[in-house]
């Protein structure tokens, strides 16, 4: 009894630094994403003070040296890059209005990353990136878990049917159907719906955001028919790729699990066909599906700039593509390091999902 307790303690202790090795390693990550995107914006050429005052798209306007001058200095741009970036990381403040020990006036003592705080838009002072990116994270968040639920919806069934009819008319059809999805790019697609389905074809579906400019005065059943019918053709050019893929991963998956022993073992038992197939062929095919499930998360997000930039979604992915245009350091590390925590989200997700499902992951 007492070597069993032992052993168990050993197990848990073991467990306890697994986890506690796992959590480090992804906060490492984390801050070296952090540090690499900073040194790669400050790298590339270009001023953002050159656009201060000046509206997007009046190119001809150039900003006075007095006032690039005085953003420079609030944003610390005229600082040492060292500086610049413990400023980002926090928690103390060290621009000229941070902190008092730093050689700030006090009245903004804490920021940073470590605060959860990324700072306020350059061209909209007044805005902070972090509500802004909540308010953004809303839109895609939502369109993305729709995508990833409606593509293994529809695709694990569609793989399955597949590697259980290989080498069928209905095979091949449907697998060269899934390689053509799978090489259409998203744009085109895009841009081929919109033509289609949009005021220029058949006018089913409005095109643009995601809501009507009336929506204001809808009820709460019209105005939610009304998103729904504006998110319907972003959704659909967010599934079809992830749908082909793993679709195509499923059928592989699927046929190497049915010429296994254990499935001629369990067909020879004389076990129902449904059974042999869900049960004993599909449960060890879903680890390749698992790990395609912590993936998909940060490569939709990715993916939703284009999205988000045709259909004019009021997105993360659209204002990374408008923080770039502009030369936004704080929203483009934002955006940046909010992808790189969905896409650590993701890795931690597939390893829980992993020792869910197989007992031998817990025990290791």
């Amino acid at each position: 009894m007492q070597g069993s307790s032992q052993r168990a303690f050993g197990v848990a202790g073991g467990g306890a630094r697994a986890l506690a090795r796992s959590v480090l390693t992804r906060i490492g990550v984390f801050f070296g994403v952090s540090l690499l995107v900073f040194c790669v914006m400050h790298a590339a050429p270009g001023d953002p003070s050159l656009s201060v005052g000046v509206d997007i798209g009046d190119v001809g306007s150039v900003a006075s040296d007095g006032a690039r001058a005085r953003f420079r200095a609030e944003h610390l741009l005229d600082a040492s890059l060292v500086r610049q970036y413990l400023h980002y990381l926090g928690p103390f403040d060290l621009s000229p209005r941070g902190h008092a020990w730093f050689g700030g006036t006090d009245d903004h003592r804490w920021g940073g990353l470590l605060c959860f705080d990324f700072g306020h838009e350059f061209r909209r002072p007044t805005v902070s990136v972090s509500s802004e990116l909540a308010r953004r994270l809303a839109v895609t968040v939502p369109l993305t878990a729709i995508a990833i639920l409606l593509a293994y919806a529809l695709a694990v069934p569609l793989g399955v049917a597949c590697a259980r009819r290989r080498g069928s008319a209905f095979d091949r059809g449907t697998s060269t159907l899934l390689l053509a999805c799978f090489s259409v790019p998203a744009y085109w697609a895009a841009l081929l719906l919109m033509l289609v389905f949009g005021a220029r074809g058949l006018d089913w579906l409005p095109m643009l955001g995601l809501h009507d400019k009336d929506a204001a005065e809808f009820g709460a059943i019209a105005s939610t028919l009304d998103l729904a019918r504006h998110a319907l053709l972003p959704v659909v050019v967010m599934t079809y790729g992830a749908l082909a893929y793993i679709a195509r991963q499923t059928r592989a998956a699927m046929i190497e699990a049915l010429e296994s022993d254990y499935v001629r073992a369990a067909r020879a038992r004389g076990l129902p066909e449904a059974r042999v197939v869900w049960r004993h062929a599909f449960s060890n095919a879903l680890f390749p599906l698992l790990t395609l499930a912590g993936s998909l998360l940060p490569a939709l997000v990715g993916g939703s700039v284009l999205v988000e930039s045709i259909f004019e979604l009021p997105g993360v992915g659209r204002y990374a593509y408008e923080g770039f245009l502009q030369r936004d350091y704080n929203v483009v590390m934002a955006t940046t390091l909010v992808s790189a925590m969905m896409t650590l989200a993701g890795v931690a997700l597939s390893d829980a999902l992993y020792a869910w499902f197989d007992p031998r992951v817990r025990r290791a």
